[in-house]
């Protein structure tokens, strides 16, 4: 599940049903993304066992599910001014002893967009 949370008022618990306050009123978890229905203020069934988190100033979240077998992207600020909503492309991540796809546990972003930018160098 992607949560957000911030230090806010407990009256703007009001802009999102799935969200809780904390009885304190200082802060404030709203549940973004969830594979289960009614959790969060979206539902995307890919989200299954998510491990990393990658983005830059103009690309949309790339997430790591690694129970489905994909990295799925999410928007921020979402259509229609919401906070998150699911970016059409899911990629599919590839393992050669497996029909089903990997299990990803990261993504990374690379800066410069030049091949060959991000070496991986040592003895293996």
């Amino acid at each position: 599940m992607l949560a957000a949370i911030g230090l806010t008022p407990a009256a703007a618990a009001a802009n999102f049903s799935p969200a809780k306050a904390a009885t304190s009123g200082t802060v404030l978890q709203t549940n973004l993304v969830s594979d289960l229905p009614g959790v969060a203020a979206v539902t995307d069934g890919n989200l299954v066992n998510p491990w990393g988190i990658s983005e830059s100033a103009t690309s949309p979240f790339w997430i790591s599910d690694n129970g489905a077998g994909l990295a799925t992207l999410y928007n921020v600020p979402g259509a229609g001014n919401t906070p998150v909503s699911i970016n059409p492309l899911a990629v599919s991540i590839p393992t050669p002893v497996s029909v089903t796809g990997g299990t990803p546990t990261g993504t990374v972003f690379n800066p410069s967009g030049t091949a060959g930018a991000f070496p991986i160098t040592g003895p293996d």
